[in-house]
Formats: C-alpha cells, sequence, structure tokens
C-alpha cells in the first residue's frame, strides 16, 4: 500500500487467520491470509465489471499494484 493509502478492515478468520478489505468507490478487494496456506486475494470493480481472484504467489505484484493503484484512484475521487 501507499502511504496516503485507507487502511483496511482486518477481521479473524475462523481458522485463526487474518483477511483485509478494502471497499472503496466501487472497488471491492479482500485479501485472506489462513494460519495455513497461501494468501488469497479476491478483486472486484463493480462499476468497471472486472472480477479476480487466486492465489497471491510470487510473481503477482503487477497485479497488485494495479489494485493498489485503482484503489487509491477512486479514494481520491471522493474526497
Amino acid at each position: 500500500m501507499r502511504p496516503d493509502s485507507a487502511p483496511p478492515f482486518i477481521a479473524e478468520l475462523v481458522d485463526g487467520g487474518l483477511q483485509l478489505e478494502w471497499h472503496r468507490g466501487g472497488i471491492d478487494v479482500e485479501v485472506h491470509f489462513p494460519r495455513q496456506g497461501a494468501a488469497m486475494l479476491v478483486y472486484e470493480d463493480v462499476g468497471g465489471a472486472e472480477e479476480w481472484e487466486g492465489h497471491l504467489d510470487f510473481g503477482r505484484e503487477l497485479f497488485v499494484s494495479r489494485v493498489v493503484d485503482r484503489l487509491s484512484e477512486r479514494d481520491g475521487e471522493h474526497h
């Protein structure tokens, strides 16, 4: 995230892991960190009708960077 990014809502998962959530300007992002196993990213841009869900394994940095950019852009539109 960027220094000026909105903080996530943090929830505990049933297995003791954590889930981070951002819901900004029609974009929903959830990052699931289960106690065991790989982290998962769930992304939905309601206005752009774009969805993606998958593991946050090595090599996804570019995609995550785009998600952060979109969240920041939408966050800026509503302030």
